[in-house]
């Protein structure tokens, strides 16, 4: 099956495989059904602001997508599923030489402001009519199998008693529930038949639309990802002076020349510091598991833990502390500040438990 694969003809290889686009068209085709699911999950927790949209959620759903495709159409010339394909649309130009390997874009034009809205229209409102048809067909069969419950009689006699209005609309249903599935038919037997012709490479358009909108779709290449990252870096462009700005001003604001906080004096009723920085003050003996206070002194967790569980206080400043406000605090960070004068003071970097 050499034809399935474009690696091995290596005639084109900007021309996608069926594969490619039938998995991009997949997932147009799973949006819809995952954004309602989620959005009736969350209506029944909210009733009073979403079930309005649930109720109307194929318009709001067809409003949201034309903004969405016309936003990718418009910067990226292609839709949503294709552009997450790699994939891009161009404007379908009929050459009789066939174009070398090396240069796949001589005879490519970009969308223009029609071609965009034909899309729009199959990407959009083609799925939504025919959502909005198989809706009415599954009502009036539905309809008709109710009314078979009923018996030959009632329905002559309600046959009789129906205007002329009604029995008009009686027959535009009936019509329409006898044409709909061989129009719904033909309308998947020509995307099959097109699927054909474009695997055996007999069609440059996998789909009849597209033959109708004279577009075809091809692979991106280096050139096309190159203009998008620059398309974007010049859309993002206000938001990085934003950011930029905000940053500076975060800088100046954090670097103005405010004053530390005062020191918090030792009470003399407290215990005394020991003349090491690198010594409890509890137990005298060499910090380990180093845990700070909010008074800016360190101790070991054990020894302040307990002692902060008998009196509720700092053992140096005599400050009322509590256990959640205890604050471990890596060893590296000790020894730099072991060379401040003041015993066992702390700055606020500290990294909780």
């Amino acid at each position: 099956m050499e034809f399935m694969s474009d690696i091995s003809s290596g005639a084109d290889i900007y021309r996608p495989s069926l594969f490619e686009l039938i998995a991009q068209e997949k997932l147009q085709a799973l949006i819809q059904p995952a954004a309602k699911y989620i959005l009736s999950v969350y209506a029944q927790r909210y009733p009073r602001y979403l079930l309005r949209i649930v109720n109307r959620f194929d318009e709001c759903y067809a409003v949201a997508m034309l903004l969405i495709e016309r936003y990718y159409l418009k910067n990226y010339y292609a839709s949503f599923a294709e552009s997450f394909y790699g994939l891009k649309r161009i404007r379908l130009i009929q050459t009789k030489i066939d174009l070398p390997e090396a240069t796949p874009d001589i005879t490519l034009q970009k969308l223009r402001n029609s071609d965009i809205w034909r899309s729009l229209f199959f990407l959009v409102g083609i799925p939504y009519i025919k959502t909005k048809l198989d809706d009415l067909y599954e009502k009036v069969s539905e309809n008709a199998r109710a009314r078979l419950l009923g018996s030959a009689f009632s329905r002559v006699h309600i046959e009789k008693q129906l205007n002329y209005k009604e029995r008009v609309r009686r027959f535009i249903r009936n019509l329409f529930k006898i044409l709909y599935p061989w129009l719904n038919a033909l309308y998947h037997g020509s995307k099959l038949l097109y699927n054909f012709l474009y695997l055996y490479n007999k069609t440059r358009c996998y789909t009849p639309w597209l033959k109708l909108m004279g577009i075809e779709i091809r692979r991106m290449s280096a050139q096309d990802y190159f203009e998008r990252r620059l398309n974007s870096s010049r859309n993002n462009l206000p938001t990085k002076t934003l950011f930029q700005a905000t940053y500076y001003f975060l800088n100046f604001w954090n670097g103005v020349d405010v004053p530390p906080p005062e020191i918090i004096a030792p009470d003399p009723r407290g215990i005394p510091l020991p003349e090491s920085p690198n010594v409890c003050p509890i137990c005298t003996n060499l910090l380990t598991n180093t845990t700070a206070l909010p008074s800016g002194y360190v101790f070991c967790y054990p020894c302040i833990f307990s002692y902060i569980e008998d009196y509720g206080r700092c053992p140096i400043t005599l400050i009322k502390v509590d256990i959640d406000e205890l604050r471990k605090v890596y060893w590296n960070i000790i020894t730099i500040y072991n060379f401040f004068p003041i015993y066992h003071q702390f700055v606020p970097l500290q990294i909780e438990i």
